[in-house]
């Protein structure tokens, strides 16, 4: 009975801190206003648009780790950070997820 307790409060622990690391949809919805939103809103130099799945599923299914990464490095006619340079890894998956949601 008492591995069970910790386990569940082990696992309480983790959701309530995924919970605390995840952006908050104000502040999501405020990154992509202020930076992504000129390319990914128009579709500018062929940048992914909002809204559209089709356009993020090649991208995704190379996983998140090249997702990120290219989003950090910049890609294409992205800069570095879509020059968001106080945005965390937690808050470009988060936007992306936005992006690629039909909107």
């Amino acid at each position: 009975m008492r591995l069970l307790v910790v386990f569940f409060l082990t696992l309480v622990a983790c959701v309530a801190f995924a919970l605390n690391d995840a952006p908050q949809p104000q502040r999501v919805k405020r990154i992509y206003d202020s930076y992504c939103y000129v390319c990914h809103g128009t579709g500018w130099q062929g940048a992914p648009m909002s809204g559209n799945p089709s356009d993020w599923q090649p991208r995704v299914e190379k996983g998140w780790d090249v997702v990120l990464k290219n989003t950090q490095a910049g890609i294409n006619g992205m800069p570095a950070k879509g020059t968001c340079e106080e945005c965390s890894d937690a808050d470009f998956r988060a936007v992306i997820e936005m992006m690629m949601s039909e909107q």
